[in-house]
């Protein structure tokens, strides 16, 4: 998981890299990866937000390389994804290559992410007050037409 706000760092079960004052070391984390009972948070406070893109490029080809020699990691999850593939960034379709499949990229801000990295997602989850406006952001991104607002659940008589 790329965590680039620190909101995973008590997730149990895992080992957390990096934290506000330093950065994750990209070598520990793959070594880490090399057991496959072992899952991983990268904390990426220690990381300029301008710089957190150049820091996925750097990871991506690495992460690639270990999945193709041990099938790890089995999943891929970029928290926050608008900070390392803003929609200002051309390096999105190198750096989250289509043939990675297996991510899920999470944002409130779609309109804030890559095109190129959207255009690869299959299957978009939207919760909240605000989900149909996250869904048609998503659409408008991909050139796709938003689906018809979902209707809201009737509420409850309280009595």
């Amino acid at each position: 998981m790329l965590d680039p706000e620190g909101d995973y760092a008590e997730l149990a079960g895992v080992v957390v890299l990096g934290d506000a004052k330093s950065p994750p070391r990209l070598g520990e984390g793959l070594e880490l990866l090399g057991n496959p009972e072992q899952n991983i948070v990268v904390n990426l406070l220690g990381i300029e937000v301008a710089e957190r893109p150049r820091f996925l490029s750097e990871l991506m080809p690495a992460l690639a390389r270990l999945r193709i020699e041990t099938a790890r990691p089995h999943w891929l999850v970029i928290d926050e994804a608008h900070h390392l593939l803003p929609t200002d960034w051309g390096g999105a379709g190198l750096a989250l290559p289509g043939e990675f499949a297996a991510k899920i990229l999470i944002t409130v801000h779609p309109e804030h992410v890559s095109p190129e990295a959207l255009h690869n997602i299959e299957y978009v989850v939207a919760l909240g007050a605000e989900a149909d406006r996250t869904v048609a952001s998503f659409c408008a991104m991909v050139g796709e037409p938003a689906p018809p607002p979902v209707a809201k659940p009737l509420e409850r008589d309280p009595a």
